[in-house]
């Protein structure tokens, strides 16, 4: 064949393809579900057909529009065909059974395109996905970081003043040196503040690390030979391996989370955590009436968090233990007093009334969750 032939011939089959192209194919590279489902379905589509006509056959049913000649046509045709076979066939049908199985093979080829493009799609929304929850946690980073940035107060002097010394808020802290202890992982404090737990930690000889976001407090930490960061939990966490935090800590710290924090953070702790680890949070205390006085002196406070609410969550993201600890430098004096006499009608009832009412208004200022991975 001549090269002018030849190129005569690329020509045409290449109009031919792009006169039979379905149009609406070369708008199916999008992103939208509705785009990639298309492109499925033109996929199949077109495989289908090729696959009914991969079979080559000279034999095909002949026919003729012709009303009164028809029938002496198809006789010729028949005839034309038949002396084709016998003289031409040692020629014809090798061609067409190399055509056959190279149509075969080419459907295999394009069959195996369409899983490659099928699997190409599910880890394009895969990383969607993945995307899209970067894009969360970046907006909770900043909105987080927004809050800190936005004070113009001296939140340092603020905790001072209202959380108390850091003295007394060390001697609390000591309540959870024997949880840490004896971990392959090092401690992670989140929301770190002045210290108090690091210090505690490192008196103990127990490596830990503290976050924070406020960037005063992680600078009198580091001042005073502190392991602090200027970074949030969960981008902390995410950094981390799986199984290598020996546990983690968190004090005055939910209430100030919203929901879609809290929902991230702990999963992702549990993930990152040791096995027989723990996780300690301290929080105010919602069941206490007595708490709503002071909470919100801090501007900061979102809301409570109960202390089910919580203990639900930790279970679902897979903690074997969750239990409750009230610590008692929080408790409140009782306000209302309780009767005593052997002549009074239901005395018992009474006083059973006045202890309920007495934990609803001078309970616990705080609960501590410890949750056991």
């Amino acid at each position: 064949m001549s090269l002018e032939k030849e190129l005569r011939r690329k020509r045409k089959n290449r109009n031919f393809a792009i006169k039979f192209t379905d149009a609406n194919d070369l708008l199916l590279i999008c992103d939208d579900e509705t785009s990639s489902m298309n492109l499925r379905k033109s996929i199949e589509a077109h495989l289908a057909t090729a696959d009914m006509n991969s079979q080559m056959t000279v034999y095909r049913e002949l026919h003729s529009n012709r009303k009164y000649i028809g029938k002496t046509i198809i006789f010729i045709k028949k005839a034309v065909r038949k002396l084709i076979t016998i003289f031409g066939g040692w020629y014809i049908f090798p061609v067409l059974e190399q055509q056959t199985k190279y149509n075969a093979e080419l459907i295999k080829t394009v069959g195996s395109l369409r899983k490659l493009v099928y699997q190409m799609q599910e880890e394009m929304q895969t990383l969607k996905e993945d995307i899209n929850y970067l894009k969360n946690l970046l907006n909770i980073n900043y909105d987080y970081r927004e809050i800190k940035d936005g004070l113009k107060i001296d939140y340092f002097g603020f905790e001072n003043q209202y959380r108390g010394p850091r003295e007394m808020v060390l001697k609390n802290q000591e309540h959870f040196v024997d949880y840490y202890r004896n971990k392959r992982g090092i401690i992670l404090d989140i929301g770190c503040g002045r210290g108090e737990f690091l210090e505690v930690m490192k008196s103990n000889g127990i490596p830990a690390v503290g976050v924070d976001m406020y960037e005063p407090f992680v600078k009198f930490n580091k001042e005073i030979g502190l392991d602090a960061r200027l970074e949030d939990g969960i981008t902390h966490l995410m950094n981390l391996a799986d199984d290598s935090v020996g546990g983690v800590f968190m004090s005055h710290v939910v209430e100030h989370l919203n929901s879609d924090y809290i929902l991230k953070l702990i999963p992702l702790a549990y993930q990152k955590m040791e096995k027989g680890a723990y996780f300690i949070l301290q929080t105010p205390n919602p069941e206490s009436l007595f708490t709503f006085i002071d909470f919100y002196i801090d501007i900061e406070h979102r809301k409570p968090v109960h202390f089910k609410t919580l203990e639900f969550f930790f279970k679902q993201a897979g903690f074997s233990e969750v239990k409750r600890f009230d610590p008692p430098e929080t408790k409140f004096k009782e306000v209302v007093t309780y009767i005593d006499g052997e002549n009074l009608k239901n005395v018992q009832a009474f006083n059973n009334g006045m202890g309920n009412l007495n934990q609803y208004l001078t309970g616990y200022q705080d609960y501590v969750l410890i949750a056991k991975k």
